[in-house]
């Protein structure tokens, strides 16, 4: 098959894909893809027609409750004692915030394989919160009801 161009109308705008010459022109503008895939064809379409900014992930209850957990773990880094400022304190706030973060990044990349490298980045950081929590029940900063109705929530969303 030889095929010079193809006409396309998505969301009533229209623009044409060159596969010979690997381009797609989009209002008079030439967008160059860089490798023979079509993900690379999909994102200079997404972001063209603005479908990267719908913030989709927002909608998901693992993103929703990974937030959540933030403010829960943020509560109780308000208790540690001064000394842990920079230490454990700083490295949970690190890795809580890593969660609802990598959720985000990745369900924003077009690419399956980027999809699954940050979800699998946000379970390890939810991981390594739990952890940390484990350390600071130990240390007595928290108590084991507080350790406990957070891990519940750390399990909850792990499974998700």
């Amino acid at each position: 098959m030889n095929i010079d161009k193809i006409e396309v109308q998505n969301n009533d705008k229209e623009f044409t894909i060159f596969p010979k010459k690997q381009s797609v022109e989009i209002e008079n503008k030439v967008y160059y893809i860089e490798k023979e895939s079509i993900e690379e064809l999909i994102r200079i379409i997404r972001v063209w027609d603005n479908e990267y900014m719908d913030n989709s992930y927002k909608k998901l209850d693992v993103y929703i409750r990974s937030k959540a957990l933030v403010s829960i773990v943020y509560k109780m880094i308000a208790q540690f004692p001064e000394v842990e400022k920079f230490a454990l304190a700083n490295q949970l706030q690190r890795s809580v915030i890593s969660v609802p973060s990598n959720i985000a990044e990745g369900l924003s990349r077009s690419a399956v394989k980027e999809q699954c490298h940050f979800l699998d980045i946000a379970f390890g950081s939810l991981m390594e919160v739990d952890c940390q929590l484990e350390i600071a029940r130990d240390l007595k900063y928290i108590t084991e009801e507080e350790y406990s109705r957070t891990y519940k929530e750390i399990y909850d969303i792990s499974k998700m």
